[in-house]
C-alpha cells in the first residue's frame, strides 16, 4: 500500500514544474501544509509564495503536504501509513517543524485530520520530544488564532514577506542549543513579537462561551 501512494505522488510530481527538492542533511525541515486538497492548495498564491521564501535559503527545505483525497485517502486509512510528503515521499514525524498555511476557516476541521494521519497527538501538551513542532500562520490566524490554540504550538502572526526569515534565523539559532521543548517555545515567544505561544497563556470565557480575557501563565499571581 504504501508503494501506491509513492507511486501516485511520484506521478503527481512528474507533471509539474517548478517543485523543489534537497537533501534533508544539514537542514532544517519544514512540512509545508495546506489543510485542503493538492488542486486548491495549488491555486494559492500565499501557500506558493511562502515555498518559495523558505526553500530559496540553503539551510532550509521545505516540502508540501496536502489532505488526501480520493483513491489517495482509501490508501491511508486501509494500510495505516502515516501521512507523507509530496516531495520526498517520508513521514511528517521525520520533520522538524510541521508549518500551516491557513486562508480559511472551513479548513480548520482538515488540521485535526493531518494531524491524526501523521500520527501526531492532536492535543498540543500531549507532544513531547522528539515530536516535530506545529506551528500556524497566514490570514485566519490574523483575526483570531483562539479556535486553534489546543492544537498548534504556536502562530507567526503577520504577513510572510516580512517576518518569516527573522523566525527561520530565530528558530535554527535556538534549535543549535537543543533546548528542551518548553524552553524552546518560551525563547521564541521572547525574541519574536508577533509569535504566539498559547500555552503560555492563561484564558477566561465568558459563560456564553466568547473569549472574556488572557493573561501571561507567570503572571497569574499579579492578577487583580
Amino acid at each position: 500500500m504504501s508503494g501506491d501512494i509513492i507511486s501516485l505522488y511520484r506521478a503527481r510530481l512528474a507533471k509539474e514544474r517548478g517543485t523543489v527538492k534537497k537533501d534533508h542533511g544539514g537542514r532544517l525541515s519544514i512540512a509545508l501544509v495546506y489543510p485542503n486538497t493538492y488542486r486548491l492548495g495549488m491555486s494559492n498564491l500565499g501557500f506558493q509564495i511562502v515555498y518559495h521564501i523558505l526553500n530559496e535559503r540553503p539551510d532550509v527545505v521545505a516540502e508540501r503536504v496536502f489532505l488526501p483525497e480520493g483513491q489517495e485517502m482509501s490508501l491511508y486509512l486501509q494500510s495505516g501509513n502515516a501521512l507523507l510528503s509530496l516531495e520526498s515521499q517520508i513521514p511528517l514525524q521525520e520533520f522538524h517543524l510541521l508549518a500551516f498555511s491557513l486562508s480559511f476557516e472551513n479548513d480548520y476541521p482538515n488540521i485535526l485530520k493531518i494531524l491524526e494521519l501523521g500520527k501526531f497527538p492532536l492535543l498540543s501538551e500531549e507532544r513531547h520530544d522528539p515530536c516535530p513542532f506545529v506551528m500556524a500562520g497566514g490570514i485566519t490566524t490574523f483575526m483570531n488564532p483562539e479556535p486553534l490554540a489546543s492544537f498548534v504550538d504556536f502562530f507567526l502572526l503577520g504577513e510572510a514577506e516580512a517576518y518569516l526569515k527573522r523566525f527561520v534565523d530565530l528558530f535554527l539559532e535556538i534549535k543549535s542549543s537543543s533546548t528542551r521543548r518548553k524552553y524552546f517555545l518560551k525563547n521564541l515567544a521572547k525574541n519574536m513579537n508577533n509569535l504566539y505561544v498559547p500555552s503560555l497563556y492563561q484564558p477566561e470565557y465568558q459563560k456564553d462561551g466568547r473569549l472574556k480575557s488572557f493573561f501571561p501563565k507567570e503572571m497569574r499571581c499579579f492578577k487583580r
